[in-house]
């Protein structure tokens, strides 16, 4: 029970709670929770008035014993943090006149397992709901236009989500730490995939990128260690630094021409990718492309001279290619076929073991 004497209201403004907790009834008139009314105190349950149109920053901010609330209708703002590290809260509706999701409004809320967006919203702000450990769904209304930064970092128990078709990039560290991320549908609008948009989803597998996509931005799948297969569409212009770091399950890529950059180490400790096919426009390398690419043994780079090659590996690998694409009849420029021709004649002991598996090889070797 809650009397009157818990409160401090001010012109229809709760500016501090002063009770014990338990069940908590907000007297009728409050229009607005002040900042910090409620921060660490131990209700259980809040009820509030249909009166509240808004909820200041951090209202309920450290809330661990606040299993559930009931949000009027007519709230029309949720400010940052209202609702953070509320670690005893499981579920959550919102109201239906809310346009944002504010910064850090469930962040930390590591009990929470299921939230409502209502249509309407246009903006998840960021780590809107990071650490949210327990969330293992959410659906995005179709109004959604932008979701910031990290805003669904470490939730470790989501295993599923859907895109809205307004959304044309992916931001910073989105989806960070989703553990259990194993299926996501992205919009055909897409533009960007930004920095760390998936790293470390160790439990996602594939995904089907769509056309238009220009931009996958640096160690965005990076320790996507499950991840085996992906299709990059023509149109991608850049692969940002480790955009592949440590796909171990990889085992082969193709980078469409339309790609014009390339920076380094973007399929570094890759150690299943065999196959790789480069733009044709590509002239150079970037910095350790293939660092402890083990495996690799198939690399079609038709615009890098042999010579230019960083190391035996990438070497080797080309020369496979040559041969599997000479055997089955495809003609090369002459410089390009004399340069592979005395390579594979001039490495014939070191080509013996790749000549066992790529009978191509072998046939080029024996000529």
């Amino acid at each position: 029970m809650t009397s009157p004497e818990d409160f401090v209201i001010q012109d229809g403004v709760l500016l501090a709670y002063r009770g014990y907790g338990g069940l908590v009834t907000v007297p009728e008139g409050v229009t607005k929770i002040g900042r910090e009314a409620f921060a660490g105190a131990g209700p259980e349950r809040i009820t509030l008035p249909e009166s509240v149109t808004e909820i200041g920053y951090q209202a309920f901010g450290g809330c661990t014993s606040l299993i559930r609330i009931d949000l009027p209708q007519g709230i029309k703002q949720l400010d940052i943090g209202a609702f953070w590290r509320c670690t005893a809260l499981t579920g959550v509706t919102l109201p239906k006149g809310i346009t944002s999701i504010s910064q850090r409004l469930f962040s930390g809320c590591d009990h929470l397992t299921q939230v409502t967006i209502p249509e309407g919203v246009t903006a998840i702000g960021p780590n809107a709901f990071a650490q949210c450990e327990r969330l293992a769904g959410v659906v995005l209304p179709g109004s959604l236009v932008q979701i910031r930064r990290g805003a669904f970092e470490d939730c470790a128990d989501l295993t599923e989500i859907t895109i809205p078709k307004g959304i044309t990039e992916l931001s910073h560290g989105l989806f960070c730490g989703c553990h259990s991320l194993a299926s996501v549908t992205l919009p055909e609008g897409l533009k960007k995939i930004g920095e760390a948009a998936f790293l470390n989803c160790p439990n996602l597998t594939e995904l089907s990128l769509p056309e238009g996509l220009e931009e996958i931005g640096r160690i965005a799948f990076s320790n996507c260690v499950r991840l085996a297969h992906i299709a990059l569409p023509e149109g991608l212009k850049k692969l940002g630094l480790g955009a592949f770091g440590h796909c171990k399950a990889l085992g082969e890529i193709t980078i469409p021409e339309s790609v014009t950059e390339l920076e380094h180490e973007i399929f570094n400790e890759c150690a299943a990718l065999e196959r790789v096919r480069l733009p044709s426009n590509l002239t150079q390398l970037p910095w350790h492309l293939f660092l402890r690419c083990e495996n690799l043994a198939d690399l079609q780079a038709d615009g890098v001279p042999l010579s230019q090659l960083p190391d035996s590996l990438c070497k080797r690998a080309a020369a496979v290619n040559f041969a599997r694409r000479t055997v089955a009849g495809e003609a090369f420029p002459e410089d390009r076929r004399i340069e592979f021709t005395k390579y594979i004649r001039s490495q014939r002991k070191k080509l013996a073991p790749l000549a066992a598996q790529y009978p191509e090889l072998r046939q080029l070797l024996e000529a």
